[in-house]
């Protein structure tokens, strides 16, 4: 990272896609940062720092980077921590905001937030489908939350997805993929 310090855990989250890698620092102040990398940055096969990314609305504490996964243009950051650690995610597309830009196009919560649900603990996107895990949900019995673009470029709550025989600590959702 091109500004380090101690305890932001720099690495926690990373993802990568050809040229492009990101890599997650959720404490690096005030409340998380996501860093791209670039393969030839620096020289011939050389990884360098290109841009620092940050959700619109994250404050102090919020965890922003803590997991990612990225899709053709679409990044998802999560941030599961905040205020009374509900959580959000963050969509960025590329492009967005100028070329090869990593501009923020929707901040995803879910409608059923509850206190203390860690949404953003895990997040994963394929195509125009995203999800995030809420590992504290119900007494951290967990649930999964499912979004999907809209035709005019907004990002939709579509399911909420908890497990039919859940326990308290079962932690559903804790970690979580999308494919197809």
């Amino acid at each position: 990272a091109s500004d380090p310090g101690p305890s932001h855990q720099f690495g926690t989250s990373v993802a990568i896609q050809g040229d492009t890698a990101f890599v997650g620092a959720p404490v690096h102040p005030p409340g998380g940062m996501v860093y791209i990398f670039e393969r030839n940055q620096g020289g011939p096969d050389a990884w360098g720092e290109v841009r620092q990314i940050r959700g619109e609305e994250v404050t102090w504490g919020d965890y922003f980077g803590i997991s990612m996964d990225l899709s053709g243009d679409f990044l998802i950051v999560g941030a599961y921590a905040g205020g009374d650690y509900d959580g959000s995610a963050y969509i960025f597309e590329r492009d967005h905001g100028g070329s090869n830009a990593w501009g923020q196009v929707a901040r995803l919560v879910p409608e059923d937030n509850p206190a203390y649900n860690f949404f953003g603990y895990s997040v994963a996107i394929s195509g125009e489908i995203a999800a995030g895990g809420a590992p504290g949900y119900n007494f951290i019995t967990g649930a999964a939350y499912i979004f999907e673009r809209q035709v005019d470029g907004s990002w939709l709550e579509v399911v909420q997805v908890t497990p039919d025989d859940g326990e308290p600590q079962d932690f559903f959702g804790i970690a979580i993929d999308l494919n197809g």
